[in-house]
């Protein structure tokens, strides 16, 4: 069947019952034509809402953009201290994450990454980016928590070492970032996305409030997509 038709039959069954019947004729017609919504929901975007705003909106990020996240992944794979995944489990994870029917809810999220070298995470950024998210940059604590004073966001994405011009690298901004916004009872969810030092003190990160810590440019991925879908 296809999706005009599939349209035309769930409106023709919504006309008859009236529209404070809709949800009830979109539940029983989506149970009766099961495999057709199956495949529908398989399509790029597709689109119907009944007269009480009750509808189906199924959004998936197209096979090219898929492509492209992935050659954004694997570039940041191949940095000092990344994971290192193969360019075959980078596609598959995009892929799994793509089919997650709730992908496009994802778009216009808001990500605020703080680091003092943005340009070191470029190929990670433009990954997210390339699926609707928008990133927001920080480059110390105290900036991050100033701009958490008057913005909201979805995710903090965060290093753990970071210097400011002028002093020392402070080796704990992050768990410093991390208590500061617990003390102003800021609750969004924080990332921890260092290298294998922040893997070492991962229990004590996730006990000071972070929500995971990881090298890995394709494992961010699916935090972030995890973290946003779970909204």
């Amino acid at each position: 069947m296809s999706v005009d038709s599939f349209v035309q039959v769930v409106e023709a069954i919504a006309k008859l019952l009236g529209a404070l019947a809709w949800p009830s004729a979109f539940v029983i017609v989506a149970l009766w034509f099961a495999p057709q919504v199956r495949e529908i929901l398989g399509r790029e975007k597709v689109s119907l809402t009944g007269p009480a705003g009750v509808g189906l909106i199924a959004e998936r990020l197209p096979a090219d953009q898929r492509q492209k996240v992935a050659d954004d992944l694997a570039v940041a794979e191949r940095k000092p201290g990344s994971t290192g995944e193969s360019t075959d489990v980078v596609r598959r994870t995009v892929e799994a994450a793509a089919e997650d029917p709730r992908f496009g809810r994802m778009a216009g999220a808001q990500v605020l990454w703080v680091d003092d070298h943005p340009e070191n995470n470029e190929s990670e950024q433009r990954a997210l980016e390339r699926v609707g998210i928008r990133v927001d940059h920080a480059f110390t604590t105290n900036q991050a928590l100033s701009i958490l004073g008057h913005t909201a966001y979805d995710l903090i994405i965060s290093d753990l070492g970071r210097s400011v011009p002028g002093s020392e690298e402070d080796e704990d901004a992050g768990l410093t970032l991390i208590k500061s916004m617990k003390d102003r009872d800021f609750r969004t969810p924080v990332i921890i996305y260092a290298g294998p030092r922040a893997l070492a003190r991962r229990d004590e990160l996730l006990e000071a409030g972070a929500s995971e810590v990881t090298n890995g440019p394709t494992a961010l991925f699916t935090l972030v997509s995890d973290a946003l879908l779970a909204r």
